[in-house]
């Protein structure tokens, strides 16, 4: 779809293509699409070192309703969904599954806005990096222990994030943009080399109130994106293990679930709940 308007409906099946660029399955550029109606976007793949295999939305302006199942597509970043610059918003109970990628083999947020809603379920995708989750816009670090980003904006309410597996950083989420949680459920999901559910690099927001039944278990698995910075402020020196317990602090008043087969990452300080 080049700049037009465009639905996808009726029970829809997109299945067993390949693309040599970018977009496996369904290709928008700059236009206005629908995904709804139980599609099925399955085994698909964008071409070598290209992205977004089931899903690739370039400046336009998508949403991704109505029981739409994205399943089994690969690509070289967004294995399910690449947003590139565009608004996405995926709701409906959209199921996004066993997915995989180097980079992301759930979605990809690159310098857009994205919203995850409606009792969406990711699960079970495969990736490098931020095998559920992957957000990316512009980040700066220099002289900050709190590192601010720019560009990319996620939101993600009412969601769950489960049994996603990266081998290297970021199971649930890796942020490098801005990211707000609300009533979202991080469960089992892992990063073999560092062990973390989130791999931090932008600002998180945790957003109230606090829904019924979410809470956060013990200690948060969480990697610091640098071990220890400067404090613009008053050039206090802030290690990781305190970087994680302040992150740890305000998700333990707010709403991030992380269910069964999170592991305690040993935060060596105690962490309040104030």
């Amino acid at each position: 779809n080049y700049g037009g308007n465009m639905t996808i409906t009726g029970a829809a099946t997109i299945a067993d293509n390949s693309a040599g660029h970018d977009g496996g399955g369904v290709f928008n550029d700059e236009g206005t699409m629908t995904i709804t109606d139980a599609t099925v976007i399955a085994d698909n793949s964008a071409g070598h070192d290209h992205d977004g295999g089931g899903v690739y939305n370039n400046d336009g302006s998508m949403t991704i309703t109505g029981a739409t199942t994205i399943a089994s597509n690969s690509a070289n970043n967004g294995g399910a969904v690449y947003n590139d610059g565009g608004i996405i918003t995926i709701t409906g109970a959209t199921t996004i599954a066993d997915n995989s990628a180097r980079s992301s083999g759930g979605v990809y947020n690159y310098d857009g806005i994205m919203t995850i809603t409606g009792a969406t379920m990711i699960a079970n995708n495969s990736a490098d990096t931020g095998a559920a989750i992957h957000n990316q816009g512009f980040v700066i670090t220099e002289n900050s222990c709190r590192p601010y980003a720019k560009g990319s904006e996620l939101t993600i309410n009412d969601a769950r994030i489960t049994g996603n597996v990266a081998k290297e950083k970021g199971g649930g989420l890796f942020n490098g943009g801005t990211t707000f949680l609300m009533n979202a459920v991080f469960a089992r999901n892992k990063a073999e080399r560092t062990g973390d559910t989130f791999y931090n690099q932008g600002n998180i927001t945790i957003l109230l109130p606090l829904a019924a039944g979410h809470f956060v278990p013990g200690s948060l698995p969480f990697t610091c994106a640098i071990e220890e910075c400067t404090s613009e402020s008053d050039d206090e020196i802030v290690p990781c293990a305190t970087q994680r317990c302040d992150f740890e602090r305000y998700t333990n008043r707010s709403m991030v679930t992380i269910a069964s087969g999170a592991t305690n990452d040993d935060v060596p300080t105690p962490c309040g709940s104030d």
